[in-house]
């Protein structure tokens, strides 16, 4: 069995791209995961996108290609890359919707890298209420 892979990045959603949109790219994401055996977790919160992807390396670097040319995404930031450890942390495709009352947890992200935005995004998905995430 191939050792398990993970990515994690954070993009914005491109000016030009009508929030409306957001469904289509959960909906899509979901069936194109899936098929690949992909599972991870991906928060939007009215801008940004944090998404962590996990399962075989080829996939996993296959979709981080697909997303960083899609022209929904801008300021396509690389947070972590590399083997996982251990089992998958998210044994499905989760879609956190972020409504934060004050500013947006997801704006750390830009000065975090590697286990601590690891640290940072477990932190927000086990605390969804806390942060006013509804995770569907």
């Amino acid at each position: 069995m191939p050792q398990l892979f993970e990515s994690m990045f954070l993009s914005e959603l491109a000016a030009d791209t009508h929030p409306g949109e957001i469904g289509d790219i959960v909906r899509v994401s979901r069936a194109n995961n899936a098929e690949a055996g992909l599972t991870g977790l991906m928060m939007f919160d009215g801008s940004l996108f944090c998404q962590n992807v996990e399962g075989q390396e080829r996939h996993v670097r296959d979709m981080i290609a697909r997303i960083a040319r899609d022209p929904r995404h801008t300021a396509f930031l690389p947070l972590h890359h590399g083997p996982a450890t251990g089992v998958r942390r998210f044994d499905n495709w989760h879609i956190g919707i972020l409504a934060p009352s004050g500013p947006s947890p997801l704006l750390a992200f830009r000065s975090l890298r590697g286990n601590d935005a690891i640290g940072h995004l477990l932190a927000i998905f086990r605390d969804s209420e806390k942060f006013g995430i509804h995770v569907i």
